[in-house]
């Protein structure tokens, strides 16, 4: 069965529906589209535009490794949980 290739940002949005990668994100207080556009940037500088029935699994992996190994990724998070303590701390301050 002949399946057309999937253009690369199209199936990083579908594999931010897989449970996994939904549990690892939770937590974060990051928009998901922000957390996109950089693992879609990683996987182009790979060379990958389109992605084949055969790459879904490996891209799947390579996907989940970036969430939890890129340092773009790490900075946006811990800038976000940074910006999350700094919130809470001004509102006990306010109170």
């Amino acid at each position: 069965m002949y399946e057309d290739p999937i253009p690369v940002e199209i199936y990083v949005s579908q594999c931010f529906l897989n449970p996994v990668i939904t549990k690892t994100i939770s937590n974060w207080r990051i928009e998901p589209a922000k957390i996109q556009t950089v693992i879609v940037q990683n996987v182009r500088d790979l060379g990958i535009n389109f992605v084949l029935r055969q790459q879904k699994k490996p891209l799947l992996d390579f996907v989940l490794f970036c969430l939890k190994r890129s340092k773009e990724i790490r900075q946006m998070v811990k800038r976000a949980e940074t910006e999350e303590k700094e919130r809470k701390r001004s509102r006990h301050a306010d109170v």
